[in-house]
């Protein structure tokens, strides 16, 4: 900065504006023009689109490399994504949907309704698990189902939903440049009808929160999620933005012990400090679920399930303050984890918490145990990031399209 712009920042009043720019310009040296870095607290050990679960998931999928075919804007406001528009048909049976012109995945194949449809087939369960029909059409495609989804829309917007192509690759705004066990390096695509400001995303995986805060304080990253507990003061050079969350930790088991568990766990318990815990969904949070470990015994005798020896599975970014609970709890109906008996797999879910979405997203058959944990998600990002004026909150960074929706200064 010369001399004279320096008297003229100093003259306008903007020493705290000086210091800021100072302070980015430190951490952003030697970093290409436009490059955001990102600590997530996991990665997928490969770049493929995968089940959608997780916030890597929605970083990856709709924030960058895939596309889905709705978005649910910060406002609420439904808009398309990959699809340009949506018209329900019998009530809403069935649905048709036209695609953006000239989308092509980034292997060179056109996206077409064939492409869509076929994707949407596969991965139908359990979002689309009544859809019954995807047919192709001109310019689009047209799904049926075998009772009225009046919310497929909003579903669409699910990054379990993310479109690939046949062969795998996506239609976002960014290429997969480099995906390792240091973690990724995303290339923006210029011609991209949705790139953004961000030129390069840079992820890597840090999963302890505290660590993510001090590789933000060190400059070495821009943004990553914190906890509420870590956050604190956040120190010179760094912002701190909270969102509402709808967090929801799912335990999945075989039907006896996905019972006994939903009898007997104390949910309060289990996600403490994770914010007020709600009754299974789409119960809203505060709605008790009271424990009752004695039945929950009596269930585990009855499956012949007592005093067994858990495969105990993560799925995802499930914070370790959970699954140490989880084995404490397990112990307190006198199961215990590390062993080759019945599995469990737990897994973090979050979304927009209407019932008939909710019942999609989590399913709720008897395999299944849902714990809502309404819990703020926290932003912590360094002054070289310009927000926008809304942050969305159906998942962490912005929904995971902070790529997409931020500027680098």
């Amino acid at each position: 900065m010369t001399a004279i712009s320096r008297r003229l920042l100093m003259r306008g009043g903007a020493a705290a504006g000086l210091l800021a720019m100072s302070g980015a310009a430190r951490a952003a040296g030697g970093l290409p023009a436009g490059t955001l870095r990102l600590a997530l607290p996991d990665l997928p050990a490969t770049p493929g689109i995968g089940d959608g679960r997780g916030l890597a998931a929605a970083v990856l999928g709709p924030g960058a490399v895939w596309e889905t075919l709705t978005e649910i804007a910060p406002s609420g406001e439904l808009t398309g994504d990959l699809a340009t528009g949506w018209t329900m048909e019998e009530g809403g049976r069935a649905w048709r949907l036209t695609l953006r012109p000239a989308a092509r995945f980034q292997d060179g194949d056109p996206v077409t309704g064939e492409a869509v449809a076929a994707h949407l087939w596969r991965v139908r369960a359990p979002l689309l698990s009544d859809m019954v029909a995807a047919e192709p059409e001109a310019g689009g495609l047209r799904l049926v189902f075998a009772a009225p989804r009046p919310d497929l829309p909003f579903v669409l917007a699910d990054p379990a939903l993310a479109i690939a192509g046949p062969g795998g690759a996506g239609s976002g705004a960014f290429r997969v440049e480099r995906f390792d066990a240091a973690g990724a390096v995303l290339e923006r695509d210029p011609d991209h009808p949705r790139a953004g400001g961000v030129a390069r995303l840079r992820l890597t995986a840090v999963p302890d929160p505290a660590a993510r805060l001090a590789a933000l304080r060190a400059g070495e990253i821009d943004a990553a999620p914190v906890t509420a507990a870590e956050a604190g003061a956040p120190g010179r050079g760094l912002r701190l933005i909270r969102t509402p969350g709808h967090q929801h930790f799912v335990l999945e088991a075989e039907p006896a012990l996905a019972g006994a568990l939903a009898v007997g766990l104390d949910r309060a318990a289990l996600a403490g400090g994770q914010g007020p815990v709600g009754a299974d969904s789409p119960m809203p949070g505060g709605v008790p679920a009271p424990a009752d470990p004695f039945r929950a015994r009596a269930l585990l005798a009855q499956a012949g399930l007592a005093g067994r020896r858990l495969d105990l599975r993560a799925a995802g970014d499930v914070p370790p303050a959970f699954l140490a609970r989880l084995e404490s709890a397990l112990a307190e109906l006198d199961l215990a984890s590390g062993g080759a008996g019945p599995a469990l797999t737990v897994s973090r879910a979050s979304g927009r918490l209407t019932a008939r979405w909710a019942e999609a997203r989590l399913g709720l058959p008897r395999e299944r145990v849902v714990i809502p944990a309404f819990a703020d998600y926290v932003l912590a990002h360094s002054v070289r990031l310009l927000p926008p004026r809304r942050i969305g909150a159906l998942w962490d960074l912005d929904d995971g399209r902070i790529a997409q929706r931020w500027q680098v200064a």
